[in-house]
């Protein structure tokens, strides 16, 4: 209900920016690379670029790299279980040393993520897509194949392979305050790197002057612009969504015993937004407006993971022995296929919500007409 009630919130935005019939049709991306050929349609002479090529370099290249890296990340989850038992064998229980393998994994984490972004960029890149959305489609769908397996292949693993819901709110809880702590950490550490750069490099050109201490919304309209000129540039808005995505994940994907994580999720999104705005108006370069009519290939993966959420939910549940007693007294003999039946009904609800709810409000779809 609350992707397909966002649908609707876009669909209101984008209506009143004058984009919600915008062609899918796009222009070829600046960086799109090819041989001056003429179009076979209009005559134009038009970039070609073979898409057997691109089909090469993601089969030979993008996709080989993409899962070693995806098969590195869960053999690491797997890894910081085994360092957990040597600790609790050698400690035992109570010691504080438990908390550091969970902490120590969720920095590397953090580490891999950044790390792996940089890594599917020049991936796709190298594969030459020729429109805008072709290439966010092929570029998102690499990190969130990775980022599923790099921040919820451990939860899955203690949910489903150890059947551990205790350590599961455990792990999940440390993991999940360690991602907004340094996600928060980034927010302000940006910023405040930044401020101290400018200050660094006035005080070392002595170019500070009276005119320069005051708020730059009072400065003559071109030295605001000159100002402005020398902020940092503000590339694009992928880490902002790749967050709150993960964000989304820890929090739908293990509902049913973790529920706390929405009012984690909650505050830190309260703070992030303050922080954004400040940045965007005093520390960035003013961006370039990109025309969209929706968050295009983002939408699939908050999509994924909803789908992904019934069925770890259904499984969380399934885990509880009261819920699987309930379950056993529908088919005695086989309460597995009660529990399938369950989880059917349920992603067959949400297809009919998403029939039923239509993307565009209704004073929208009249604005259209």
């Amino acid at each position: 209900i609350f992707l397909e009630l966002w649908k609707r919130k876009c669909a209101g935005y984008s209506y009143r920016w004058g984009t919600i019939e915008m062609s899918s049709l796009d222009k070829p991306r600046s960086a799109y690379t090819g041989q001056l050929k003429p179009d076979p349609i209009t005559g134009k002479m038009t970039l070609h670029y073979p898409m057997r090529y691109t089909y090469l370099q993601m089969y030979c290249i993008s996709y080989p790299v993409v899962l070693c890296c995806v098969v590195a990340a869960g053999w690491f989850a797997l890894y910081q279980f085994q360092i957990e038992a040597e600790v609790l064998a050698d400690f035992g229980p109570d010691s504080w040393l438990l908390y550091v393998p969970v902490i120590v994994q969720s920095v590397l984490i953090a580490i891999f993520s950044w790390a792996y972004e940089k890594l599917a960029t020049f991936l796709t890149n190298l594969e030459n897509h020729r429109t805008r959305s072709q290439y966010d489609r092929h570029r998102v769908n690499k990190l969130m194949l990775f980022e599923i397996v790099n921040n919820f292949f451990s939860q899955f693993y203690i949910a489903f392979v150890l059947h551990d819901l205790r350590q599961l709110k455990y792990q999940l809880m440390m993991q999940l305050l360690v991602f907004q702590l340094l996600c928060i950490a980034q927010e302000i550490g940006i910023p405040l790197l930044a401020v101290l750069r400018q200050k660094y490099a006035e005080f070392r050109h002595r170019e500070v002057a009276e005119e320069k201490l005051r708020s730059i919304s009072d400065l003559p309209r071109y030295e605001q612009s000159f100002y402005e000129s020398g902020l940092d540039e503000y590339h694009s808005t992928y880490e902002d969504y790749l967050q709150v995505c993960i964000q989304f994940g820890f929090v739908v994907l293990f509902a049913a015993v973790a529920p706390f994580a929405a009012i984690g999720a909650l505050l830190n999104n309260v703070f992030a937004v303050h922080i954004d705005m400040w940045k965007l108006c005093n520390i960035f370069k003013r961006p370039f407006a990109r025309r969209a009519k929706n968050i295009g290939a983002w939408q699939l993966a908050f999509e994924l993971l909803s789908v992904m959420s019934l069925l770890s939910n259904c499984g969380l549940l399934f885990l509880q022995p009261n819920v699987k007693d309930f379950f056993s007294h529908w088919l005695p003999s086989v309460p597995d296929l009660s529990f399938v039946i369950f989880e059917h009904l349920l992603l067959g609800l949400k297809f009919l919500i998403h029939k039923v709810i239509h993307e565009r409000p209704r004073w929208v779809r009249i604005g259209l007409l």
